[in-house]
């Protein structure tokens, strides 16, 4: 695994005080993993929705993590692509974890995530 992500989820309770729209800013995201991983398209064709009036694009992706040092990882964590080997248009990226992947004599956490785009 040559690249890197950080994976978060919401903070529980509430963040400081926002003068500029009276009211509390959310909790600070609280980092679940961080460190190597790889990123691999599940499917090469996107898949559109309508939600309300927006036009979604969905793309399938699994995001490969050491098995020893990932655990903790939950369904709808954020994953965020912080370092990109070979792939510069990959860094920033972010998925959320639709599943989580467990098994005896694993080599790698394959976790199947989901891009809105």
């Amino acid at each position: 695994m040559i690249d890197a992500c950080r994976i978060t989820r919401p903070g529980e309770g509430r963040g400081p005080w926002n003068d500029e729209i009276d009211d509390y800013d959310p909790a600070p995201r609280v980092t679940a993993y961080e460190g190597k991983c790889q990123v691999q398209e599940r499917d090469t064709q996107e898949n559109a929705a309508i939600a309300g009036e927006a036009d979604l694009d969905t793309q399938r992706y699994t995001v490969k993590l050491p098995v020893a040092t990932s655990t903790g990882v939950r369904k709808d964590d954020e994953v965020e692509i912080t370092f990109a080997a070979l792939d510069p248009d990959l860094l920033g990226r972010k998925f959320t974890v639709g599943a989580l992947h467990h098994k005896t004599y694993a080599t790698a956490r394959r976790l199947p995530c989901v891009e809105v785009v």
